[in-house]
C-alpha cells in the first residue's frame, strides 16, 4: 500500500534529482526506479539488485548475472515479477522504455509524473511525453 503522503514524497525525491547527473550504482535507471518505489512505498523495488559498479559494462555483466541467477529472460520479465502491468499511466507508476543500441539494460526506466514520465539522463532529469511502445507498472 503506498505510504499517505507518497505525493509529497515523490515530489521531493524527484525535485532532489532534478539536476543530479546519472553516476552508475548511485544514481541510474534501476536506482532511480527503486528510490522512486521507496518514497511511494517505503520499501525499496528490488533493493537485492543493487550492486556496486562503476561502468556501464560492469553494469551490463552485473544485471547480466542476476538475470541469470533469478531465470528471468529479460529486465522487463523481472519487473514483471515485482510488480502489476498497468494499462494506463497513473502518477507514480514505473515506466520503461525500449533504447536502440548496445545499452545495458535495453530499457530506460522513470517514473510517472503527471502527464509526463521523468527519465534519468547524463545530467539529471528529463520530462518526456509517453509512447505507444512503454510500458507501465502500477506501485499499489
Amino acid at each position: 500500500m503506498r505510504q499517505a503522503d507518497w505525493e509529497n514524497r515523490l515530489g521531493e525525491m524527484i525535485e532532489n534529482l532534478r539536476d543530479e547527473p546519472m553516476v552508475w550504482s548511485v544514481n541510474d535507471c534501476f536506482t532511480f526506479i527503486n528510490a522512486c518505489h521507496y518514497a511511494l512505498k517505503g520499501e525499496f523495488l528490488a533493493d537485492e539488485w543493487f550492486g556496486n559498479y562503476a561502468t556501464a559494462y560492469e553494469a551490463k555483466m552485473h544485471y547480466g548475472r542476476l538475470l541469470k541467477e533469478t531465470g528471468h529472460a529479460s529486465i522487463i520479465e523481472a519487473v514483471d515479477s515485482k510488480l502489476d502491468r498497468d494499462a494506463g499511466m497513473a502518477r507514480g507508476s514505473i515506466a520503461a522504455r525500449r533504447l536502440e543500441g548496445d545499452t545495458v539494460l535495453g530499457y530506460a526506466f522513470g517514473v510517472v509524473v503527471s502527464d509526463k514520465i521523468a527519465f534519468l539522463t547524463l545530467d539529471g532529469l528529463d520530462f518526456v511525453q509517453p509512447l505507444e511502445t512503454d510500458i507501465f507498472w502500477s506501485v499499489n
